[in-house]
């Protein structure tokens, strides 16, 4: 799904007076072309962006995990140690307030879930399935998970107030969480 940067994000508005404060980055796409990075991304803003994708605020959940458009599409490699027993899923549940979470594996989904994350500095973060919502001075920035892997491996260039934001943002409330 394709958003202009800074643009209304609608898509996650529920009126539209929501989605003019709500502003969109990142919402990357084939055939939209964006200006890539000329020098390399600090570790910093990095770092920090991966911090609130760690478990991040978000209203609204989508379902469903989207695909780099930009990387070439790769089948999910299994290794024949990650495959010794068989595809039957691993099932556990955890009450955690009440609230039951079930996390449902196999070695495939394993190898899914590794193929897209980013590791640094002992944070592992998970894309393609979560939106980040960033407070700023009169408006929310709203941006996939996709934005880490964008900055990191596409060199994808974000607008500097949205770096603002990122860089001034609190930390994200934890939160239960149940990614592999």
């Amino acid at each position: 799904m394709f958003f202009e940067d800074l643009s209304p994000c609608m898509h996650v508005a529920s009126s539209l007076a929501g989605g003019e404060r709500l502003k969109a980055v990142g919402w990357l796409a084939l055939g939209h072309p964006y200006t890539p990075r000329q020098l390399p991304l600090p570790e910093t803003r990095l770092g920090q962006l991966l911090r609130l994708l760690v478990n991040p605020w978000q209203p609204v959940y989508f379902m469903g995990n989207h695909e780099c458009e930009f990387c070439p599409e790769e089948s999910v490699q299994v290794s024949p140690e990650e495959n010794e027993g068989s595809e039957e899923p691993l099932v556990t549940c955890r009450l955690i307030d009440g609230i039951e979470y079930v996390k449902w594996e196999t070695p495939r989904v394993k190898a899914y879930y590794r193929r897209h994350q980013i590791e640094r500095d002992g944070l592992v973060v998970h894309f393609g399935a979560t939106n980040l919502y960033v407070p700023a001075d009169g408006c929310v920035y709203v941006a996939p998970s996709m934005i880490a892997h964008y900055a990191d491996v596409h060199r994808y260039e974000q607008p500097a107030v949205f770096w603002e934001a990122v860089m001034n943002c609190p930390e994200m409330a934890p939160r239960p969480t149940n990614r592999h």
